[in-house]
């Protein structure tokens, strides 16, 4: 009875409460029944729903907020009124509506630059402002209205970053703050990730193999997020210099996408064509499932066209994302089946002005020609392989992943990446090693015919035409003795003498067959605890690598604008005749074939902690410990001694080029690991929300890339590998403020890199064969000073601009003389004090826009400083400035037209060199000295320029 008492004597007070609450309820929106309402949603750009939108009316007293559905209910003064919607991070919105309507208003994206929300460098998503970290983001609408020429050439308005991608869409390089750069395209990531989605697109670096051969930004790229130095050490794996993130579109709560065509013309008028495709959506009522897919296709005859186009394929891409109450899982996959050529060096002269050599421009490749084809085989027991240039770098990647994010409660949540793919890099290009004079016994002695005394005969197998004729015979005295070799033109059509002597250009075909499967999973766990958040995880990667190395042949061109292959004839002085290539131009097959099976495993174990002491001051620690294996085989093959006696492939003496017959040799196994701790530590002080300042110190480990165990070729020489982590030490302080519409970030940085190896791949005394040098280790130094704005001049104005200061300084550097073919004479140089060859003292990015209603144009300034040209300073490479113009124009509420000229004004300059005097000296930059430069002062030597003008014109298509 008591019971039933107490229940009534409950639902009595809670009845009453009602009421009363009712009543009040009642009361106070009196005064609203003599007006009335307007209904309506709020939703992002994606049509995701927007809680907690600020909704007014204008001029008016009332207002109100959306729920969680993004949903509003607002009274309204007369039958017509203005209403403002307003939310921190997005523009604010007008909007005349109706009373007694329905409407829906889509807000746009206008997070403040100190507001924006990251994920990369850190162990927790936090704003930029709170994050004790140097990184720049660069969003899908910066990537739209840029026409970059590769991945990474969105990152050269990035502070502290240098970006060397004159080599085209592949083979590019990124250095961050002094890291070390190389006139070898082929090495260019080495300190740095790159990353999709949280994941390296890759496990590891090595020569001509690469992140970027499987990377691409398009239309399903949401943002870049760049990091630079401190806390990459512990928060990516095995990369101390920076991480670089592009991150994928995922759909929403309704349909949207995106359809882009451009079409454009690079260097002298070559067509580019591409189109690129997002879509995004629900795909269920509740919009908790949702898809988004796209990808691009791109046909490029290249800034300097071959006779074949330079860039052919494209990728797609997809994610399904399911969102549930405490978390969310996410399928994403690749498809990328993509074929890419590259630039190579050109002749230059003038190391004060360097400029192209007479009758070459910056329009002219030296990339093999399409005619110059190829069956064959690397030994006489393998496949028969088929070399073609215009089949250029073939590379597939597949990829498939899973990423879930779940909350366990008690501010526990896990988050676990993982990733499978299956990559491949298949070659066919011819690589220009540099220029020989064909009257001199260099010439001769590298392919074995020196002392083969008779007539040799030129002919361009393009036209038929006899190019040069040249007679070596012995130089005898008087009595006899024997003084050496003559070398006598008869008769010289070969273009472009005044560079060299008889020049011919000598190519190798690169053959190279690269395939790698890898496994990436990391998995993370975060504790919060008051304030304080707690992060802790583990990295595992796993590469099984397959790598074919070795050259279809090597050949010998002319030296000009898409060069002819030459043939080559011998006879001796009884009449005999020796066909020393074959009849499209190649001569030595299947030479320096080698390959390697190795398998990489990696295992990180990470720990981070963020902790405020104040409530301004915070503070960040963290540390990464790395376990990097590889372990297998490698076998570089031996010439076989009788049976290149007897003829070689086909028993034919007389057929030169096929006489040197290739067999496996005895494999040498590879076993390498390296064990590292890094660590990194931070403060964090925020004035307001408005301005902060950071202190970082950081201590990173780096392993040793693929390059140092593959190359060898023996296993004498794989024991003595000094498998040993380079060590980079890193300390930053950084000030970020915002005020009205001026954003600015200050950041003076100090970087010592040591244990850094350096080696050469040069010829052996045996003709047509390779060998790699042992790896000598240096050490540098770099200060310097970061400098990035943004600046919002009214409502029409805007200027981005990114400047960075440095001075790197050598404390020991070391590489090698290799003199003559053979190890014989090899020398190690050192140097000590002098600057750091090719990185740049000042890096500069100013962009001016301007917007007016549907009207939008900009023009970007980028300054390139000067750099020694090599460790021992032998000369300057003088800096140069790019101009770049944007102008778009949106045509509909759907359709935008854009503009872009890269490189306005056909600027040139030298980001990478080689060395003068021909092959094989010309391989050897570093050897290159102050007194020799001043010795001859007009030498013509190699230059990689950058790339010549190119115009685009795109449209693009929203489907929101």
């Amino acid at each position: 009875m008591k019971k039933t008492l107490t229940h009534k004597r409950v639902w009595c007070k809670l009845a009453k409460k009602v009421l009363v609450q009712a009543a009040f309820a009642i009361l106070c929106c009196l005064p609203a029944f003599a007006q009335q309402q307007v209904k309506g949603t709020v939703t992002d750009e994606k049509g995701n729903p927007l809680p907690g939108v600020t909704i007014h009316v204008k001029d008016g007293k009332s207002s109100a907020s959306t729920d969680s559905k993004g949903e509003f209910t607002i009274s309204v003064p007369s039958p017509s009124s203005v209403l403002m919607f307003s939310m921190v991070g997005y523009k604010t919105a007008e909007q005349t509506v109706k009373a007694g309507s329905s409407v829906t208003i889509r807000l746009t994206d206008n997070v403040s630059e100190l507001q924006q929300i990251i994920v990369t460098g850190v162990f927790d998503s936090r704003k930029r402002l709170d994050a004790s970290i140097a990184i720049s983001t660069i969003s899908a609408q910066q990537i739209k209205i840029q026409t970059p020429q590769s991945a990474a050439d969105l990152l050269k308005n990035v502070p502290g970053v240098y970006v060397n991608s004159s080599a085209g869409e592949i083979r590019n390089q990124v250095a961050v703050r002094g890291t070390p750069t190389s006139n070898d395209v082929s090495i260019g990531y080495f300190y740095v990730s790159m990353q999709e989605d949280g994941l390296p697109v890759t496990n590891f670096t090595g020569a001509n193999y690469g992140p970027d051969y499987f990377l691409r930004a398009d239309a399903t790229t949401a943002r870049v997020e760049a990091v630079r130095g401190g806390s990459a050490s512990i928060t990516g794996s095995d990369a101390p210099g920076g991480l670089f993130n592009y991150t994928s579109k995922m759909g929403g709560a309704k349909f949207a996408g995106e359809a882009i065509v451009k079409y454009g013309l690079e260097g002298n008028s070559n067509p580019y064509y591409r189109a690129d495709l997002n879509i995004g959506g629900p795909l269920n009522k509740t919009g908790d499932l949702t898809y988004d897919i796209g990808g691009f296709y791109r046909y490029s005859d290249g800034a300097r066209y071959a006779g074949y186009p330079l860039n052919k394929g494209g990728q797609l891409k997809f994610n399904m994302v399911k969102k549930f109450g405490t978390g969310r899982i996410k399928l994403y996959g690749k498809f990328l089946d993509d074929k890419n050529g590259y630039f190579d060096f050109l002749p230059f002269t003038g190391y004060i002005n360097p400029q192209p050599a007479a009758d070459f421009s910056n329009n002219v490749t030296l990339a093999g020609p399409a005619s110059q084809t190829l069956d064959f085989k690397y030994t006489p027991d393998g496949k028969v392989n088929h070399f073609q240039p215009s089949n250029l770098i073939h590379n597939l990647d597949r990829a498939i992943g899973l990423e879930y994010q779940q909350s366990l409660g008690n501010n526990w949540s896990i988050t676990n990446n993982f990733k499978y793919s299956n990559k491949e890099a298949t070659w066919n290009a011819a690589a220009p090693l540099g220029i020989l004079s064909a009257d001199g016994i260099l010439f001769y002695g590298l392919q074995g015919l020196a002392g083969k005394f008779g007539t040799y005969n030129f002919t361009d197998l393009t036209t038929g035409q006899k190019m040069l004729t040249v007679v070596q015979s012995p130089n005898l005295s008087p009595t006899g003795q024997f003084l050496g070799i003559n070398f006598t033109k008869t008769y010289n059509q070969l273009p472009n003498g005044q560079v060299q002597s008889a020049p011919v250009l000598f190519e190798l075909a690169n053959a190279l067959h690269n395939k790698v499967k890898e496994v990436m999973e990391q998995f993370s766990v975060r504790k919060v605890v008051g304030k304080t958040t707690f992060n802790a995880g583990v990295y595992v990667g796993h590469s099984n690598i397959s790598f074919v190395k070795g050259y279809a042949g090597q050949s010998f061109t002319t030296l000009e604008d898409k060069p002819h292959p030459l043939g080559l004839t011998y006879t001796n002085f009884s009449g005999a005749v020796t066909k020393v290539t074959d009849a499209n131009g190649f001569t030595a097959y299947g030479s320096g074939y080698g390959s390697s099976a190795i398998t990489n495993n990696r295992f990180d174990a990470f720990f981070g902690q963020s902790s405020p002491l104040t409530d301004r001051l915070t503070l960040d620690y963290g540390f990464r410990y790395n376990y990097n294996q590889f372990t297998g085989s490698s076998n570089n093959a031996v010439i076989d001694a009788n049976a290149t006696a007897a003829g070689g492939y086909d028993n034919n003496l007389l057929t030169y080029y096929d006489n040197n017959v290739y067999v496996s040799n005895t494999p040498f196994n590879i076993n390498k690991t390296v064990k590292s701790l890094s660590y990194s530590a931070a403060l964090n002080y925020k004035f307001s929300e408005e301005q902060a300042i950071y202190v970082r110190y950081s201590e990173g480990r780096k392993a040793p890339d693929l390059q140092s165990v593959t190359a060898v070729s023996s296993q004498a020489q794989a024991d003595a590998v000094s498998f040993i982590p380079i060590h980079v030490v890193q300390a930053e302080l950084g000030y970020k403020v915002q005020k009205g519409g001026f954003t600015g970030y200050f950041t003076p940085f100090y970087s010592d890199i040591s244990n850094k190896p350096t080696f050469d791949y040069t010829q052996d005394v045996q003709v047509n064969t390779y060998y790699y040098t042992k790896a000598v280790f240096s050490e540098q130094r770099t200060i310097g000073v970061e400098m990035e704005s943004v600046f919002n001049i009214g409502n029409h104005i805007n200027v981005r601009g990114a400047v960075t200061l440095q001075h790197a300084t050598s404390v020991v550097e070391r590489h090698w003389n290799v003199g003559k073919p053979g190890p014989d004479d090899d020398q190690v140089v050192e140097t000590r004090g002098g600057k750091v060859g090719l990185t740049p003292a000042v890096l500069t990015s100013i962009t001016p826009s301007y917007r007016l209603n549907k009207f939008m144009t900009s023009l970007g300034w980028r300054y390139v400083g000067s750099s020694a040209a090599n460790a021992a300073n032998a000369f300057t490479l003088p800096g140069y400035s790019t101009f770049n113009y944007q102008a778009g124009y949106q045509l509909s509420s759907r359709l935008y037209a854009n503009l872009n000229i890269n490189n306005v004004f056909n600027s040139i300059g030298v980001t990478g060199w080689y060395a003068p005097g021909g092959f094989p000296g010309n391989l050897s930059p570093e050897a290159l000295t102050k007194a020799q430069v001043a010795a001859n002062p007009n030498a013509t030597y190699g230059a990689r320029p950058t790339q010549p003008r190119s115009y685009f014109l795109s449209l693009s298509y929203n489907f929101n």
